[in-house]
């Protein structure tokens, strides 16, 4: 098995999926008019760690899906592991995948070149405040990709396999409501599903 990081992963920090989560707490807490109503304490016991490595295995779950959806099968993806930083100046989350060399060779029949070529530009062209140590031009890249690339190296070769389906990353958790919901609410503190619940009651009676 090998393991690929998904660098098109935009992180929670102020991003999308922190938005799709935050959605979702208030939803658990809106009335008959779509207006949230969250206990002042909710935050105090709220924790959204046990949320996000959820969400990743939704994330990663989904770019499954998708590609199977467009022709190609990896039936090895998992969910390896979330890797979140202690600060959030110079890095985000990262989402790191496993898969097969069998699923590596697949997605090597699958990309287009040219993509490739302007994600790896995109990923590794040195700039102002970001030293790259990755060549930006595809071809000083080893040709023997099983052998010699490495989490980062994979995790671009799968983004472009997604640009190359049409899959954007930024729509990997869209049309995920329910999904969603249910995934919130699983992995809320027990205090917090609590008063959750307690809102459910008092909205029915």
């Amino acid at each position: 098995m090998k393991t690929l990081s998904l660098l098109s992963f935009e992180g929670f920090y102020e991003s999308i999926h922190s938005q799709n989560i935050d959605w979702e707490v208030e939803k658990l807490f809106q009335d008959d008019h779509g207006d949230p109503h969250i206990p002042e304490d909710f935050y105090s016991h709220y924790n959204q760690s046990d949320i996000e490595t959820e969400y990743c295995k939704a994330y990663v779950s989904n770019i499954q899906w998708l590609l199977k959806e467009a022709g190609v099968d990896l039936p090895s993806m998992r969910f390896e592991s979330l890797s979140s930083p202690k600060e959030y100046n110079f890095t985000t989350d990262r989402i790191f995948i496993e898969l097969n060399d069998e699923d590596i060779c697949t997605m090597v029949y699958v990309y287009d070149h040219d993509i490739l070529s302007d994600t790896v530009k995109k990923h590794f062209t040195s700039r102002s405040g970001f030293i790259s140590f990755y060549d930006s031009d595809i071809r000083e890249w080893s040709n023997n990709v099983l052998g010699d690339w490495d989490c980062n190296q994979l995790g671009t070769l799968l983004e472009a396999v997604l640009l190359t389906v049409e899959v954007e990353p930024r729509e990997i958790m869209d049309d995920c409501s329910e999904e969603m919901s249910n995934l919130v609410y699983e992995n809320l503190p027990d205090k917090c599903r609590e008063m959750v619940n307690k809102f459910t009651e008092e909205r029915a009676a």
